[in-house]
């Protein structure tokens, strides 16, 4: 089904025991604002290695930066955290295919990548701030709940995920990462896609895989990718 789609067209589904399958998941597409849960996860790193509390005003800079996916809000906390900090995300995750920029929007991911990194959260989000920080992802706003987070809630799926949007001269960007949890069974979710023809053209490709991923089991290994 995918293959037959506009623009290019990657996903990726990882399962907790860190067994990944998709197609062209290993593709690198820019990552428009999907990248802000990494970001997220950086700066909860920072104030953590820091030892310090975290401050009120960087709690709603995070929350803007997340729930309502604010421009000017990431790139107030990505000038804090870098592209180093980025990188140390990306390793934490066992991200291989990730290649930091100097403008955040622009980082290089793979739909692997992402499923990796977001069947990790518990692991690059620091403890100690593990609970604001799923919280956030838990929690974006209604009207950003397409894709994979539309389809899943139908399904009975719990969802933390971070979409990603942009027109470039090529085309839509459309992209989607999230983690899922029901009745025990827990698994990752990454659909990237460029070169769409329009926004919810993308959007509706990217629910078309979702719906069909998930029309697989329920085990902990997560559905198959027929």
């Amino acid at each position: 089904w995918a293959a037959g789609r506009e623009g290019r067209v990657a996903f990726a589904i990882a399962g907790p025991d860190g067994d990944l399958h998709g197609r062209n998941e290993h593709e690198t597409f820019q990552s428009a604002s999907v990248v802000k849960a990494m970001i997220l996860a950086a700066e909860l790193q920072r104030v953590a290695d820091a030892g310090r509390r975290l401050d009120p005003a960087i709690a709603a800079e995070l929350r803007r930066m997340i729930t309502v996916s604010d421009n000017d809000a990431a790139t107030s906390v990505f000038a804090r955290v870098g592209p180093e900090g980025l990188d140390a995300i990306a390793h934490r995750a066992g991200m291989r295919d990730f290649r930091s920029s100097v403008i955040w929007g622009a980082t290089e991911i793979s739909a692997a990548d992402m499923a990796a990194m977001f069947a990790r959260l518990g692991t690059v989000i620091p403890e100690r701030h593990e609970r604001f920080g799923l919280g956030l992802l838990g929690s974006i706003a209604p009207e950003q709940r397409w894709g994979i987070a539309r389809v899943a809630s139908a399904h009975g799926w719990s969802v933390r995920f971070k979409g990603g949007w942009r027109l470039d001269p090529g085309g839509q960007i459309v992209n989607q990462a999230a983690e899922l949890r029901r009745d025990g069974a827990e698994q990752a979710i990454a659909v990237l896609t460029d070169r769409q023809p329009s926004m919810s053209y993308g959007i509706a490709t990217i629910e078309g895989i979702a719906e069909r991923l998930l029309r697989g089991g329920t085990d902990r290994r997560g559905p198959g990718t027929q």
